[in-house]
């Protein structure tokens, strides 16, 4: 279930601490710790306490989604996610979905979506759809300079939470179809690569997404291509 390639939860160098964005009480995720990597950079992880199973889906979803957007060759829209046992000062080692954190230039959270390249903003609707996203209602995403964008937070995706698609880019692009290059980046999304997620998503998910796939291909609109 571990995504090849980036791994944000290697070269750790001092104990886990309260991330500064930790949510409150039934917002959100409730339970992060920031983690600092060798040469300063973060990650995040947002943990799994034993028998949360709803966390655990959350936290495979992260995973998922970021190994999805590399199938798709679009990595630069996200951020790297694994899963891993992490230390926990007071609790031992606790399962977890460890992210790299948004730095520098990509600190501003939540723009104006308006502000980002038509490109990435189609893409991010397209990705949305696939995903089941009902959470980026204006949100969870960030901008570097310039007009970067940055997807974060998919715990809310491939239908744990429901499966109507709520994503402002989604909005934006809702009449949009593929053109020719995003349809070759839709056709890497087979069903043998697909299968390479069956331990972060069950069947029904992986179904769901090569549905909308289909209907995508098929010169289905975007909000067309959602049920």
């Amino acid at each position: 279930g571990e995504v090849k390639g980036s791994d944000p939860a290697r070269g750790i160098t001092r104990e886990t601490r309260p991330a500064a964005d930790t949510d409150g009480p039934g917002a959100g995720h409730p339970a992060k710790v920031g983690r600092v990597r060798a040469g300063g950079a973060k990650a995040r992880a947002k943990l799994v306490p034993v028998g949360d199973a709803d966390l655990r889906k959350q936290a495979h979803n992260e995973v998922a989604a970021w190994q999805l957007l590399r199938l798709l060759g679009w990595a630069d829209l996200g951020v790297a996610a694994v899963l891993r046992d992490v230390a926990v000062p007071g609790q031992g080692h606790l399962s977890a979905a460890v992210q790299e954190m948004l730095s520098g230039d990509d600190l501003q959270l939540c723009p104006d979506p308006r502000r980002f390249a038509i490109a990435d903003t189609l893409r991010a609707a397209i990705f949305d759809v696939l995903i089941t996203n009902t959470d980026r209602e204006g949100n969870w995403f960030g901008m570097g300079s310039p007009r970067r964008l940055r997807l974060i937070d998919h715990g809310h995706s491939f239908g744990v939470h429901g499966t109507t698609v709520e994503s402002v880019f989604v909005c934006m692009h809702a009449n949009d179809r593929l053109d020719a290059s995003l349809s070759a980046s839709l056709c890497a999304l087979t069903t043998d690569a697909l299968s390479e997620m069956s331990p972060l998503l069950p069947r029904s998910a992986r179904a769901s997404i090569c549905a909308r796939q289909r209907a995508l291909l098929g010169g289905a609109s975007l909000s067309e291509a959602c049920p």
